[in-house]
């Protein structure tokens, strides 16, 4: 269920209640014993303004006292405007589920702007210049009428202006997700606000996943793997390349995979755990199958592909972002620390080198 749904449904202690428990400070530290130096925090609109709208309002007290907490623990956050008005896409993560409608009007954007500018009046201060780093502008929004690109990269370079204006810290970076069409779409947006701000100020934040769709799903574990080296090379490597600084806002462990005992996979195109034939075999079926409850053959194929990603990531960009840090099978950072599918050292790969036939 989307929030706009839960949100009307006489929710608001359900929604205290969550906000209240699901991060604490003690989650924080763990992060930070585990190697995490950064956090990318997400927040919606409405909790800088709800009106004509169903959600609650008081997210935003939360999202200080995580800034806190990371502070305490000498760690760096991005903030990222998660929902818009108007939906920025169809995915539950934008608060609402409904037709896509923020590029359709002036005023979504001019409120969009607005808030953000809030952000970084409270955020972006000398005060948190040590802590908050930078504010990412809108999470994935969809490439498809009436988000034209155009659109969207007219309205960055507006917002990319007022929000440095709004902010005490001029070195505060101000990030955009690439709208799903690869950075090689934002390079000249990049060199544009890059020559306006002297400290390199625009940042590009894209994400990788390879569940969302059959044909994805369909793969095994070597493929995976494959399409991660292709990815870094044709999108990562071109950033660097061309000077556009860039960061991996999100990617995860999923790719719903299916492992026989003796460690060989296949595709589960369902996503839904069913595809075994043997004794022994296990899915991943999205979370479906209890972390407790995997053996070694999945855990250390899934540790295969969270290294590929954080390997190259952490060597051809300015850093990544695992989503969640808490979250079933795969989605989870500290129970994949835990489990084993995350190494620790972080830096500690099992499996190397593994896109070295790719140039890499």
């Amino acid at each position: 269920v989307d929030q706009w749904t839960f949100d009307s449904q006489n929710s608001a202690s359900a929604i205290e209640d969550h906000w209240a428990s699901f991060c604490n400070e003690s989650m924080i530290e763990t992060l930070a014993n585990y190697g995490i130096n950064a956090l990318r925090i997400p927040i919606g609109y409405w909790a800088y303004d709800n009106s004509d709208t169903p959600y609650h309002s008081g997210a935003d007290a939360y999202l200080e006292r995580a800034i806190g907490w990371a502070k305490q623990n000498d760690m760096k956050v991005i903030i990222d405007l998660h929902g818009v008005p108007g939906q920025q896409n169809t995915a539950e993560g934008c608060g609402h589920v409904a037709n896509v409608e923020w590029g359709s009007s002036a005023v979504n954007y001019n409120k969009t702007s607005d808030i953000l500018c809030q952000i970084a009046e409270k955020y972006g201060t000398y005060e948190s210049a040590d802590t908050v780093i930078a504010i990412s502008l809108v999470n994935e929004p969809s490439n498809d009428y009436p988000n034209t690109l155009d659109a969207t990269q007219d309205w960055t370079k507006s917002a990319f202006a007022e929000v440095r204006d709004a902010a005490e810290n001029k070195n505060l970076r101000i990030a955009s997700h690439d709208q799903w069409v690869t950075p090689k779409w934002w390079i000249q947006v990049n060199a544009d606000l890059n020559t306006t701000a002297p400290n390199g100020a625009f940042l590009m934040d894209i994400h990788q996943y390879q569940l969302f769709n059959t044909s994805d799903r369909a793969e095994n574990q070597d493929a995976h793997v494959a399409e991660v080296c292709r990815w870094v090379d044709e999108q990562v490597v071109l950033a660097k390349d061309n000077n556009l600084p860039l960061y991996v806002g999100e990617f995860g462990g999923n790719t719903l995979i299916c492992v026989n005992p003796d460690g060989s996979t296949f595709g589960d195109p369902d996503g839904k755990g069913h595809a075994c034939t043997q004794d022994g075999c296990q899915c991943e079926a999205d979370g479906g199958l209890d972390l407790s409850d995997w053996n070694d053959p999945i855990v250390q194929q899934v540790r295969r592909y969270v290294e590929v990603q954080m390997q190259y990531f952490e060597k051809y960009s300015l850093g990544w972002f695992f989503w969640n840090f808490r979250g079933p099978g795969a989605w989870g950072f500290i129970g994949g620390v835990e489990k084993g599918f995350i190494p620790q050292p972080l830096d500690n790969y099992t499996y190397g080198d593994q896109c070295s036939s790719s140039g890499l």
